[in-house]
């Protein structure tokens, strides 16, 4: 029942197998290049993130980032001003084969702000990235804390506007049980998806979804959010999260859903991920989050 969105964040984000293969045209196997494979997200007013560094695979091999890890690599993110030039710079440390951590394990990401990373791995060219980070936003409206499955009244939220330079926001809104071992599946779920597999949704992703679809308050500068019912897997405490994204994470998502079905492409025409890594391919990625507990009654 993948076709509902069960994501993981953040890995809601990217999919292991996907950065194995990543830019799958048909090819000959003689034309295939190893790449960098990158995968890190920046959060706003959150500390620096881990990055993911590893090798891809040829499309005829199973992708497996234990094995395909990369180790003694150089790693560093550069915060810009809006000319371009470093204003900060991180170093960053490995902590296992494939993940490097922040040094200053207590900086935080600044919103509206550009960041640009730096890695340098043994053979390979230099691999770039940069991404403008979303700006903040809160939930300041939630209608009621506790409505009955199916109810005539949704769950309502107002958050307010964030923004994005030259273009209206692009959000992704998760839903997350916070009881996942006792949590009961509401019923849709219960009818459509094996027990074994209830791991798949204790978080449920909606996809991209464009600022213009919501009611924009511009008065009180505000955006209302109505949860359906079909996104709510279990009963009980869930956690819904709005996330604002960023150009590179839009890209990345949008041609990904292409490969993985649903599109108007003609039979046997699959369109490149769009990446923003530079010598290299995955993700460098930002947004914004804002948070609110909701309980679902039986």
């Amino acid at each position: 029942m993948k076709s509902i969105n069960s994501l993981k964040l953040l890995l809601v984000l990217i999919s292991p197998l996907m950065l194995g293969v990543m830019g799958c045209n048909p090819y000959s196997q003689d034309d295939y290049e190893e790449k960098v494979v990158v995968q890190a997200y920046l959060v706003a007013d959150q500390r620096y993130p881990e990055i993911k560094l590893s090798l891809s695979a040829p499309i005829s091999e199973k992708y497996d980032f234990d094995m395909q890890s990369i180790t003694g690599a150089f790693v560093r993110v550069e915060q810009l001003d809006v000319s371009g030039s470093v204003q900060h710079t991180m170093d960053y440390q490995m902590l296992t084969p494939g993940i490097y951590g922040p040094v200053d394990t207590l900086k935080t990401v600044q919103p509206l702000t550009r960041y640009r990373l730096k890695a340098q791995v043994q053979g390979k060219p230099e691999v770039t990235a940069t991404t403008l980070v979303p700006d903040r936003f809160e939930t300041v409206g939630l209608n009621n804390t506790r409505i009955k499955y199916q109810s005539t009244e949704q769950f309502e939220i107002d958050i307010t506007l964030s923004s994005y330079p030259g273009r209206q926001n692009i959000y992704i809104f998760s839903i997350e049980t916070l009881d996942p071992e006792n949590a009961e599946f509401t019923p849709f779920y219960a009818d459509v998806v094996d027990e074994k597999d209830r791991a798949d949704f204790y978080l449920n992703s909606s996809g991209i979804v464009l600022e213009g679809n919501y009611e924009v308050d511009r008065i009180r500068n505000l955006l209302k959010i109505k949860l359906p019912w079909l996104g709510i897997a279990f009963y009980g405490p869930n956690r819904i999260t709005a996330n604002v994204i960023d150009d590179a994470m839009y890209d990345y998502i949008r041609t990904r859903d292409v490969q993985q079905g649903g599109s108007t492409l003609s039979p046997g025409e699959i369109n490149n991920i769009k990446t923003n890594i530079v010598n290299g391919t995955g993700v460098f990625g930002s947004y914004a989050k804002s948070s609110v507990e909701i309980f679902v009654e039986q």
